[in-house]
């Protein structure tokens, strides 16, 4: 994310930086995919040159079987996109000594990268485009059956991969709609003092927040055992408040955010903060019992 969106606006840069925190970054993943694109867009210079201008057989063979490697190359992404190409928010990862074995406890959220997903989309249209084009310009009058079964490999390789690429784009939209219009979202700048008073459920299962009726699903802290030693009970019950403690800045930040939402002047600041403030509501969602 870029970190000059509002340079005279201290909270939402801050608000910005403590998200860009918690972001697992990828950049070798970032960097091969950036590769692969820059070469096939390179390609797709070559490609119309060589057939109005050199006309060259041996180099549209090459291209031909460069581009077929790029559609297979973006098929499989588009295939396995969601296991691929996403991005993650670490919010913690905890650890400590009980009973002598090492526990572990670790709060991701995992999303797909919508860029990645329309880029993806993006190429393999195009090259589709190229590559029938060029077997149909070089080969189609002496090798008529295989540009057309070359046509028709291509289009079933495409098809599955589209289809599983619309719907995680489609999913990923009709899940941000849905976060934006729970009550919830709407509601949140109203509850400035949520993480003021809350207490923990038994044995810390869950986090209760009795004023507003909220609980923090299962599964977010470190639980404790009638058998467990008081040292230990101690040891979950301060690691737990620190967690407390990290979603607390986190909700602090998210309603001053929506509080500056509201003065922004245009439309393009407000996207912007927009886009912040969608990192935040995936928290609170994942965070919160509904």
């Amino acid at each position: 994310m870029k970190k000059d969106i509002f340079k005279n606006n201290s909270i939402i840069n801050k608000g910005i930086l403590k998200i860009d925190s918690y972001m697992e970054k990828n950049n070798t993943q970032k960097m091969r995919f950036n590769f692969y694109v820059l070469c096939f867009f390179i390609l797709v210079v070559i490609n119309p040159v060589n057939i109005f201008v050199i006309k060259n057989e041996i180099l549209a063979t090459v291209n031909i079987f460069l581009d077929f490697w790029f559609l297979i190359l973006f098929s499989l992404m588009g295939w396995f996109s969601t296991d691929l190409y996403h991005s993650s928010l670490v919010i913690y990862d905890k650890s400590l000594e009980l009973k002598d074995w090492k526990c572990t406890l670790k709060r991701i959220i995992k999303y797909s990268s919508i860029g990645y997903l329309k880029t993806i989309v993006v190429v393999n249209f195009l090259n589709s485009i190229i590559f029938s084009t060029q077997v149909i310009y070089f080969f189609e009058e002496e090798y008529k059956f295989i540009a057309e079964g070359s046509i028709v490999m291509i289009d079933l390789l495409l098809i599955p991969s589209f289809v599983k690429l619309f719907e995680t784009i489609i999913k990923n939209r009709e899940i941000l709609r849905n976060v934006l219009r729970h009550a919830f979202v709407r509601q949140s700048v109203t509850m400035e003092d949520l993480f003021e008073n809350y207490e923990f459920s038994k044995n810390f299962v869950f986090l209760n927040f009795d004023n507003y009726f909220l609980k923090s699903k299962h599964n977010i802290f470190f639980i404790t055992g009638n058998n467990y030693s008081l040292d230990e009970k101690d040891m979950v019950k301060k690691l737990n408040h620190e967690i407390v403690d990290i979603y607390k800045e986190l909700w602090y930040f998210h309603v001053k955010i929506i509080q500056e939402y509201h003065k922004l002047k245009t439309k393009k600041q407000k996207r912007k903060c927009l886009n912040i403030l969608l990192y935040y509501f995936m928290i609170w969602v994942n965070f919160f019992d509904f």
